[in-house]
């Protein structure tokens, strides 16, 4: 069972399951998740075991960290639509759009064309020393959504 073609089509699923510029749970190139040498890790991680969370809530690449936590409201039958979304706590040093390079690799600021094109949202955590990014995951900010219509006030759809 398996065999080659079974690793080629499995292959396939990945990249069509993966955008191109993400890593497989790290978050986005551009703006990656924070890993355990980043230097607020330590710092994040207590301030979650403070709120009575997991040492890694939000540090272990993308997940959906609030999913089934009653301490987020993300517990019962019908949670709110944030709770399953993947998010993870990110370096703002690390997450900057970066014209030159985006230039250079033949990109124009802005765009999707590089990775260094563009930047991610974020928000700060309300509870914690850190900054928190839905869309480093590929996920849409649905906890705070005046962000979501931000872009559209004071237009006519």
């Amino acid at each position: 069972p398996g065999g080659p073609a079974m690793m080629r089509t499995t292959g396939l699923i990945w990249f069509l399951i993966l955008p191109p510029e993400t890593t497989a749970d790290g978050g986005a190139l551009e703006c990656p998740c924070l890993n355990s040498t980043s230097a607020q890790y330590a710092a994040i991680s207590a301030a979650s075991v403070s709120r009575g969370l997991s040492a890694t809530y939000g540090l272990e690449g993308c997940k959906a960290y609030d999913a089934n936590i009653s301490l987020t409201g993300c517990d019962g039958a019908s949670p709110p639509e944030h709770c399953g979304n993947f998010w993870c706590y990110i370096d703002l040093d690390l997450c900057p759009k970066r014209d030159d390079l985006c230039i250079a690799n033949g990109g124009v600021p802005g765009s999707y064309t590089s990775p260094y094109c563009r930047t991610r949202d974020y928000v700060s955590s309300e509870s914690s020393p850190g900054y928190l990014s839905y869309e480093t995951c590929g996920s849409i900010n649905v906890y705070n959504v005046s962000l979501l219509t931000a872009d559209v006030e004071g237009h006519v759809l």
